[in-house]
């Protein structure tokens, strides 16, 4: 059974500095919730048993952590051209393993205790000297990131040994959300923060429009089983997954990411409501967050957790089905609460 406490003892004996990308322009915005048809807008290290830690796994085979994690409840492939190997409990756990060539490159893994019951920011920025300039360095590039003021509060970067970990905290209620283990090379390719550097930068695969397709499919299914974690974290009901308005939510998808805007409002589809009118949705209660420029599933969900309206649907216990949508660098969720639904 994976554990967050024993991730907890463990880093507190390798902690040392942190990372989260903005060398691209990420951005966020909500849908508030509507009602009947009207809509207003407004803009670890885990361990298992007595088992390894997981962040021991980085760089090693996969086939030593499937020897003891099982097998994934699924594969996934990456717009980066590795595989993420899936496991994950619809209330309780989810790790996502990032495999490329048969070794372990990256592992997020989130904090499964309930809300207020968890290691704190407080403990952490205590004990660990967060830093704003920090090198990485491997022997084809020397790179420096530069961790913004709000990069220091919601998502610091630590040492762990020759490896990196990228904490992010929930800031509402100041426990670790989850913990991104990196190493060297995978932080260089995901460039999470903004940066200066000398040399070469590993290049990621080559990954064909089809490719890119079939992994945009699977970051939807995360955001929506990491979506789920989340609200059991707060003693929320799962949400279920819902075909239609994950339609209308890639659709929108698209059209922000072809059409080159970013708002709940389309130029030609409208707004949250008209989209669900035109494939004839009935709805009790609808609500929307969007995203753009984030480099994985929960990097996405991690931002929507900590932004106020974000988190509203997030955590909004009438709803009761999600969809999601992924094109491009764009993100949708559309939540849900049908007609005859119990208020």
């Amino acid at each position: 059974m994976v554990t967050f406490e024993n991730m907890f003892l463990t880093i507190i004996i390798g902690v040392v500095a942190y990372l989260f990308f903005s060398r691209n322009d990420k951005r966020k915005d909500n849908h508030a919730v509507v009602k009947g048809m009207q809509a207003s807008r407004v803009k670890n290290t885990t361990t298992t048993n007595n088992d390894r830690p997981l962040h021991k796994f980085l760089n090693q085979p996969a086939t030593s952590l499937q020897a003891q994690l099982g097998n994934p409840n699924r594969v996934d492939l990456s717009v980066f051209g590795h595989e993420w190997w899936i496991y994950h409990n619809r209330r309780t756990s989810y790790i996502q393993v990032g495999v490329y060539k048969g070794r372990v490159m990256s592992i997020y893994t989130m904090n499964n205790n309930k809300a207020g019951r968890g290691p704190t920011y407080t403990v952490f920025s205590r004990k660990y000297n967060f830093r704003r300039d920090i090198e990485v360095n491997t022997s084809h590039v020397s790179c420096q990131f530069h961790l913004s003021e709000k990069d220091i509060h919601v998502q610091p970067l630590i040492s762990y040994g020759e490896n990196w970990a990228v904490l992010s905290f929930d800031t509402f209620t100041k426990d670790l959300s989850g913990i991104w283990y990196l190493t060297p090379s995978a932080l260089l390719m995901y460039r999470p923060y903004s940066m200066s550097y000398s040399g070469r930068l590993p290049a990621s695969p080559a990954v064909s429009p089809d490719m890119k397709r079939e992994a945009e499919k699977g970051m939807a299914r995360q955001i929506f089983e990491i979506t789920n974690v989340i609200r059991a974290r707060h003693q929320l009901s799962p949400l279920d997954w819902d075909d239609e308005s994950a339609g209308v939510a890639l659709g929108h998808s698209k059209d922000m990411f072809e059409n080159h805007y970013f708002s709940h409002t389309s130029p030609t589809r409208g707004e949250l409501s008209h989209r669900f009118q035109r494939f004839n949705i009935p709805y009790r209660m609808i609500g929307e967050n969007i995203a753009a420029k984030q480099v994985t599933s929960f990097a996405a969900v991690e931002g929507w957790l900590n932004s106020p309206g974000h988190r509203v649907n997030l955590l909004h216990q009438d709803f009761t089905h999600l969809g999601v949508g992924v094109y491009g660098d764009c993100y949708t969720q559309n939540f849900l609460t049908k007609l005859g639904q119990p208020s």
